[in-house]
């Protein structure tokens, strides 16, 4: 966790994302400049900002990079209005979701949780309320 803490220290805030890689390829990002707090609770890592919280199984987590590419992002975390793309799940609980072709046609949508399965591989825009992300599936 210090070493961690080093590397964050000594990059951007105003610009990096420390991005969580899980073993089955889904990520998490998690903008810096929200001071997201790594912590670990039994078999467990937490990252949480002072408005949300995201837990992941540690052996489940296959990387944890710092990067300035937010192209493509799976989660925005550090909101009280997260969306988050794991396993093929978008989850955006209590809001209506969105998902758009690059085109900017609507391929999917449903209330708090959806399931990509049905959708072909490629990139998609993900809609819920106010929040945006971009997905590879």
């Amino acid at each position: 966790m210090a070493l961690m803490a080093l590397v964050a220290g000594s990059v951007s805030a105003q610009e990096t994302a420390m991005r969580v890689t899980l073993i089955d390829g889904s990520t998490s990002t998690f903008i810096l400049s929200q001071r997201p707090k790594v912590t670990f609770k039994g078999e467990n890592m937490v990252i949480a900002s002072p408005e949300a919280s995201t837990e992941f199984n540690r052996s489940d987590v296959a990387d944890i990079t710092f990067t300035s590419d937010l192209s493509s992002v799976n989660s925005i975390c550090g909101s009280r209005n997260t969306i988050s793309y794991v396993n093929g799940i978008i989850s955006a609980p209590d809001r209506f979701i969105l998902v758009y072709e690059l085109t900017g046609r609507i391929v999917a949508s449903a209330q708090g949780i959806l399931n990509t399965a049905d959708l072909p591989s490629g990139s998609y825009i993900v809609k819920a309320d106010d929040q945006s992300i971009k997905i590879r599936k």
